[in-house]
């Protein structure tokens, strides 16, 4: 009696800790998967193929994914996608339905419809917002979202039916050999799109790998190096003081300050123009994504973290999601600095106006 006792003493423990094994593994789980992010852009042609391009933190989820052609780089968390899975028709109306499975801290999403589609309906689900918005060749609707379970997109739209003599014209105006030239540019331009892309990609990381490698060469004054580029040593004009004397007659000046103030840091620098090459860049950014970019750009394309949040106005907790975006993007560079960050422009950015 006492040994089956014992036995089953013994079961009920070996239970007891697979059970807590389980909910810890759950729970790991599931706190991975809410700190998920999703920004993609899905272009939309006339016959309702989407090309899709971005960046996921995981591909679970993305069930759209598994009828498509598709390439993702672990490394980078980058996206390019080519898929039918995503739309249907009924004679002039268009369907385009995204339903995402899990959990993400931040969504965002653009959607490029064809130039003359006519939008008839969204139907978002419950926290995501949009804005739409036109130009000469494409529809946008801009997606947004935080903190999202399962988010659902299906929008609806019409776009006028080719009939037989406006196909009869198209394939008037092209002769078969040019239409086979036609089908051989445009696979030819999307093998050149992904081998400029990595290419790039190759590029900034060989450019980095310098920059660390120049920055851990030591400097040639005994002073290590401030934010603003003057050795820690060395007083600016803007050092401020109390204007109290020294015995000496020099007058006494605190050095133990550890947060930047707002008018000193950058003195004097000018606004960095924006040419037609960087606003290419930003205009590919979402409106919060702009909104950072631009006010770097304003105050000479660095400031310190708490700054940029006074200037925009974005919450703290969305600051950091954004800005880890944009690092990710190679768009900017984050430096820790006394009890803050300085954001930076990356540089090979801002040159971009000095090839223009």
């Amino acid at each position: 009696m006492n040994r089956m006792y014992g036995l089953l003493i013994r079961a009920v423990k070996a239970l007891w800790l697979c059970l807590l094994f389980l909910l810890v593994m759950s729970t790991a789980a599931l706190s991975a998967d809410e700190n998920r992010s999703l920004v993609l852009n899905v272009y939309l042609d006339w016959t309702g193929k989407a090309l899709i391009t971005g960046y996921a933190d995981s591909l679970e989820g993305l069930s759209f994914l598994k009828s498509s052609q598709y390439s993702y780089d672990n490394s980078t968390s980058q996206l390019y996608a080519l898929t039918n899975a995503l739309t249907s028709k009924a004679g002039d109306a268009w369907t385009l339905q995204i339903q995402l499975r899990g959990s993400y801290e931040r969504y965002s999403m653009t959607l490029y419809l064809p130039g003359d589609a006519m939008l008839s309906s969204i139907s978002l689900s419950e926290g995501i917002g949009y804005l739409v918005s036109s130009t000469n060749q494409s529809l946008a609707v801009d997606l947004q979202g935080y903190d999202l379970i399962d988010p659902s997109v299906v929008v609806e739209y019409r776009q006028p039916l080719l009939t037989v003599s406006n196909v009869s014209s198209i394939n008037a105006s092209l002769p078969p050999a040019r239409k086979n030239q036609a089908y051989f540019a445009v696979g030819a331009a999307l093998i050149l799109i992904a081998c400029g892309t990595a290419f790039w990609i190759l590029r900034r990381r060989m450019e980095s790998h310098g920059e660390m490698a120049s920055r851990s060469e030591p400097q040639a004054t005994g002073h290590p190096a401030t934010p603003g580029g003057e050795p820690a040593g060395s007083l600016s004009s803007d050092s401020a003081s109390d204007g109290s004397e020294m015995p000496d007659g020099t007058l006494g000046v605190d050095l133990n300050v550890d947060e930047p103030m707002r008018s000193s840091f950058i003195p004097g620098y000018e606004p960095i123009e924006i040419t037609k090459e960087m606003a290419a860049v930003i205009e590919t950014l979402t409106s919060r994504e702009r909104a950072v970019v631009e006010t770097l750009l304003k105050k000479s394309g660095r400031m310190t973290q708490a700054d940029l949040r006074y200037e925009t106005g974005i919450p703290k907790s969305s600051l950091s999601g954004i800005l880890n975006s944009l690092e990710r993007r190679k768009l900017i560079k984050k430096r820790e600095w006394g009890r803050t960050n300085v954001i930076e422009i990356a540089e090979w950015f801002v040159s971009r106006k000095e090839q223009s």
